[in-house]
């Protein structure tokens, strides 16, 4: 796809990011994804005729909802790669500083001197969990983006698609 993809709470989406592409542009084509049911109705066709494709933050990972890690098991499951291990483990809940999931940032490397949290042993269940999460997220999406999907499939996942632009709106709670 050659869209822009606009990834924000859901709070935002339709009532703010929706309504901009709608009152501020001519003629551009956009498609607004709230849950993973939402992906599910699309086909590749309409998302890759996209112009502007706007995604809630909440479809990636809500660990609000009893389902937190639904996307990552459909996206799995599309790709034909094995399960990932859960986000969070030990304590079953995000870092003190701003609640946010933050292993959803990168690899982490065990007791690594970029290692944010200073090389804590009590954290290191954690970066371990994170670093084997990275791997194994990594090996899945080149699995899907092997995959060779009609424009009818549906559901695809949005890692498999190119994106011309990523705006994040947001990133916090």
């Amino acid at each position: 796809a050659a869209a822009t993809l606009v990834v924000a709470p859901v709070h935002s989406v339709k009532p703010v990011w929706q309504r901009m592409v709608d009152d501020f542009t001519v003629g551009l084509r956009r498609v607004v994804i709230e849950s993973l049911d939402d992906l599910k109705a699309l086909d590749v066709a309409t998302i890759r005729a996209a112009d502007v494709v706007v995604v809630a933050c909440e479809l990636l990972y809500n660990r609000m909802q009893p389902l937190a890690e639904a996307y990552q098991e459909h996206l799995v499951a599309m790709a034909g790669a094995e399960p990932l291990p859960n986000l969070l483990v030990g304590r079953k809940a995000s870092r003190n500083i701003g609640q946010e999931p933050d292993i959803l940032c990168g690899v982490w490397v065990p007791t690594s001197s970029q290692d944010p949290f200073g090389k804590s042993g009590a954290r290191q269940e954690d970066r371990d969990q994170a670093a084997l999460f990275s791997a194994l997220y990594a090996k899945a999406l080149t699995q899907l983006r092997a995959k060779k999907f009609k424009a009818s499939a549906t559901g695809v996942p949005l890692e498999w698609f190119e994106w011309e632009r990523l705006f994040i709106d947001e990133w916090h709670e």
